[in-house]
């Protein structure tokens, strides 16, 4: 009697089984994985994108193409040479070019985006294959616009009032908890001080001593949170040498 032969094909058929689920297994987990990424992505609200070394968009989020008002399919395959205004394009290359040198980019940056003025606090790495390689780069950008621009009202309104306090004949001090003075007003100098003779030295220190009742007496109102206005003779007169 002929001993029976099996096939290869049929001895590998609990491998060829085992590898057939193990690559549905391993689908599965990409497109979950794809689906996780897409959806933490899209709900972000910076922009988030990655170029490859030509510097084209491979992938962009939602709030990125609301940014740019148009669709991802506007921007994928796209330079920022396509996109943008030529200076506000070349801004983006110079960081590009740091990124795909290597260096982790985080700074802000002025960009024309569909004619209107934006100010983007941008991080930027680069895309590293196993190897260590750059492939590309990938971008976070959050529109900080209000808020620059918010900074530089309160800039504005600060020099306004500086500008308003040094103009006037009145001596006007800031001391901080610990009753240093922080700030004098060069009206200061009528009564023979340099305001950097006052600034970091102890408010007590430039008030008559029969005042110094009083200012104490201030001090606790101005710790309860009350306003405080008195007449003395806050500060003695330098003696001529």
């Amino acid at each position: 009697m002929k001993p029976s032969r099996t096939s290869p094909a049929a001895s590998r058929g609990p491998e060829l089984a085992a590898c057939r689920t193990a690559l549905r297994l391993a689908q599965r987990a990409a497109a979950t994985s794809d689906h996780l990424l897409h959806t933490i992505t899209d709900t972000a609200l910076d922009s988030i994108f990655v170029k490859d070394r030509n510097r084209r968009y491979t992938f962009v989020n939602r709030a990125m193409t609301e940014l740019m008002g148009c669709s991802a399919n506007d921007l994928l395959g796209k330079t920022p040479e396509e996109l943008l205004d030529a200076e506000s394009a070349h801004t983006v290359l110079v960081v590009d070019q740091r990124s795909l040198s290597g260096e982790n980019v985080s700074e802000e940056r002025d960009l024309l985006i569909r004619g209107q003025p934006y100010r983007f606090h941008t991080i930027q790495v680069p895309m590293r294959d196993r190897r260590g390689r750059i492939t590309g780069v990938c971008g976070i950008v959050r529109d900080v616009t209000r808020r620059a621009k918010a900074e530089r009202e309160l800039q504005a309104a600060q020099a306004r009032y500086l500008k308003i306090v040094e103009d006037t004949n009145t001596v006007i001090y800031i001391v901080d908890v610990n009753g240093r003075v922080t700030y004098i007003s060069p009206s200061v100098s009528f009564l023979g001080y340099r305001p950097e003779d006052v600034v970091g030295t102890h408010v007590h220190a430039w008030v008559h001593p029969e005042d110094r009742a009083m200012l104490e007496g201030a001090d606790e109102g101005l710790e309860a949170g009350a306003p405080v206005s008195m007449e003395a003779r806050q500060f003695r007169l330098r003696t001529a040498t």
